[in-house]
């Protein structure tokens, strides 16, 4: 790229006695521009160079109007001058070129085509600025898609639908190092069921599906794409599942599968807490099944805390014990028959991943801290311990949804639903639950990356030269597995 040298002192465009008084003509466009120092000085005479001394064609060249220079959504300023590639490009950037628009158009409708239930409304358009179209066309079009591995089109996926959606309505999203602690310890098989009944965007479901193929998938085929794209596609419509009440990041969530590898069609959009008739209902329209109780062998969930308010419907609370008055009676806490006049969903939750699960089934669920400390909630723990076997407790730290949209205090909950005589059981033993505090989540309160260093500061690489990550994660992993083996905990 040739470098350009701007004018030197002095340098003036010379105006024509005729002109306007206190005004300059444009060397590009020929109109009247104000008689401004930088117009004159640099503008004007940076313009005549780049055509009489670097030979680009005043036809690819803007100075007026003023084009406006945007990063993501965000406008960092006007630019004085643009060089376009071609006379294409700037029809394109005016958005005068109808041929370009109207290939978009064309693509997004066959999009719509193949995904009907992802674009239900056939009249959907592209609501963006045409600047704005060409723009990303411009960043993307030298990048094949196709040939792109999953990871990087999951990963760019992410980040953008987390900045979009940050914090929205108290649906935060689950960090992925949560994810991968909680899926590695419920380690989830492949002909096991899984859904998740607060699915977002699909965090959970992408990782735990990424996790089996990556169990199943031979060493000699880990480089055949049509070979793992098919196993996975097959995968995920078997065994995979997901639901949201928010009809937008269910669609977000479909689009997400669809970019690995698909399996979309298992994930629909109503309210999980919701009498099983009309989930079952829902999935039927979305030609879906395995939605009701006893139905799955592997649960994970993050379910919507902090912000959310409380589920008030006389119609779902009346389904739940948890959506009852309790009393403690002769030492034991047990439900009355009085509903309360509302309930936090996660508490909510707790007893509907229950009801999702088969026996013996494993669930981790994020809830928030105040559930299992809070002495007003004393009767939600005693839930739990006559529902299932308690696996392990991993407290998180307290920056851990920060960058998320939220600071509230949580901990992953891992369970085991098994039979009412084998509780009776489990408690005689007084059995061994795993405990583990992750002080170390691997970034900060920023979402920035953070390392291991040495006592010089220097940042600590593997065997591999990779950066290593500050993260307690690994280390709760493996000695997970350990008390696993231990305790003999059949999965």
């Amino acid at each position: 790229m040739s470098s350009i040298t701007y004018p030197k002192a002095g340098e003036k465009i010379v105006s024509e006695p005729d002109e306007k008084q206190g005004y300059i003509r444009d060397y590009i466009t020929n109109q009247y521009l104000k008689a401004k120092p930088e117009e004159i000085e640099a503008r004007q005479v940076l313009a005549k160079r780049l055509v009489e001394e670097y030979g680009f064609p005043k036809e690819l060249i803007q100075t007026v109007p003023e084009v406006r220079i945007q990063k993501g959504g965000k406008l960092i300023g006007p630019a004085d001058i643009v060089v376009y590639n071609s006379q294409k490009d700037k029809e394109i950037k005016e958005g005068k070129n109808n041929q370009f628009f109207q290939r978009i158009d064309e693509l997004f409708q066959k999009v719509k085509n193949k995904y009907r239930d992802v674009f239900p409304d056939p009249s959907e358009k592209i609501n963006l600025r045409k600047d704005t179209i060409s723009f990303i066309v411009s960043q993307l079009k030298n990048f094949n898609f196709s040939q792109a591995s999953i990871d990087a089109k999951g990963e760019a996926f992410q980040e953008f639908i987390h900045a979009y959606y940050r914090g929205e309505k108290g649906q935060f999203f689950t960090p992925q190092p949560v994810m991968n602690l909680a899926v590695s310890i419920i380690d989830p098989k492949q002909e096991e069921k899984i859904i998740d009944p607060a699915c977002g965007t699909g965090g959970f479901l992408v990782t735990a599906m990424k996790y089996v193929m990556n169990k199943i998938i031979p060493a000699s085929r880990k480089d055949d794409k049509e070979y793992i794209a098919s196993k996975t596609k097959n995968y995920a419509e078997d065994y995979i599942r997901g639901i949201d009440i928010n009809p937008r990041l269910t669609r977000v969530a479909k689009m997400r599968m669809v970019l690995e590898d698909d399996g979309h069609t298992g994930i629909i959009s109503t309210n999980s807490l919701d009498q099983f008739s009309q989930i079952l209902h829902r999935a039927m329209e979305n030609n879906s099944t395995y939605f009701d109780k006893n139905s799955f062998d592997v649960l994970f969930t993050n379910p919507p805390f902090g912000a959310t308010g409380k589920e008030e419907q006389k119609t779902i609370l009346q389904q739940y014990k948890l959506a009852k008055k309790w009393k403690e009676i002769e030492g034991k806490w047990q439900p009355t028959n009085e509903i309360l006049k509302g309930q936090v969903p996660d508490i909510l939750f707790i007893e509907r991943c229950l009801e999702f699960l088969a026996g013996d089934g494993r669930m981790a669920i994020v809830l928030p801290d105040g559930d299992l400390t809070n002495s007003t909630l004393r009767y939600v723990r005693e839930f739990i311990k006559d529902k299932a076997r308690i696996l392990a407790v991993v407290s998180l730290p307290p920056e851990t949804f920060i960058p998320y949209g939220t600071g509230v205090k949580a901990s992953i909950v891992f369970l085991q639903k098994v039979s009412p005589d084998q509780i009776k059981k489990l408690k005689k033993q007084d059995y061994s639950v795993f405990m583990a505090i992750c002080e170390k989540i691997g970034y900060d309160i920023r979402g920035r990356t953070v390392y291991k260093r040495n006592e010089k500061g220097k940042i600590l690489i593997d065997e591999n030269g990779q950066n290593i990550i500050d993260s307690d994660i690994p280390e709760i992993i493996n000695e997970f597995k350990k008390f696993k083996t231990k305790h003999q905990l059949n999965f």
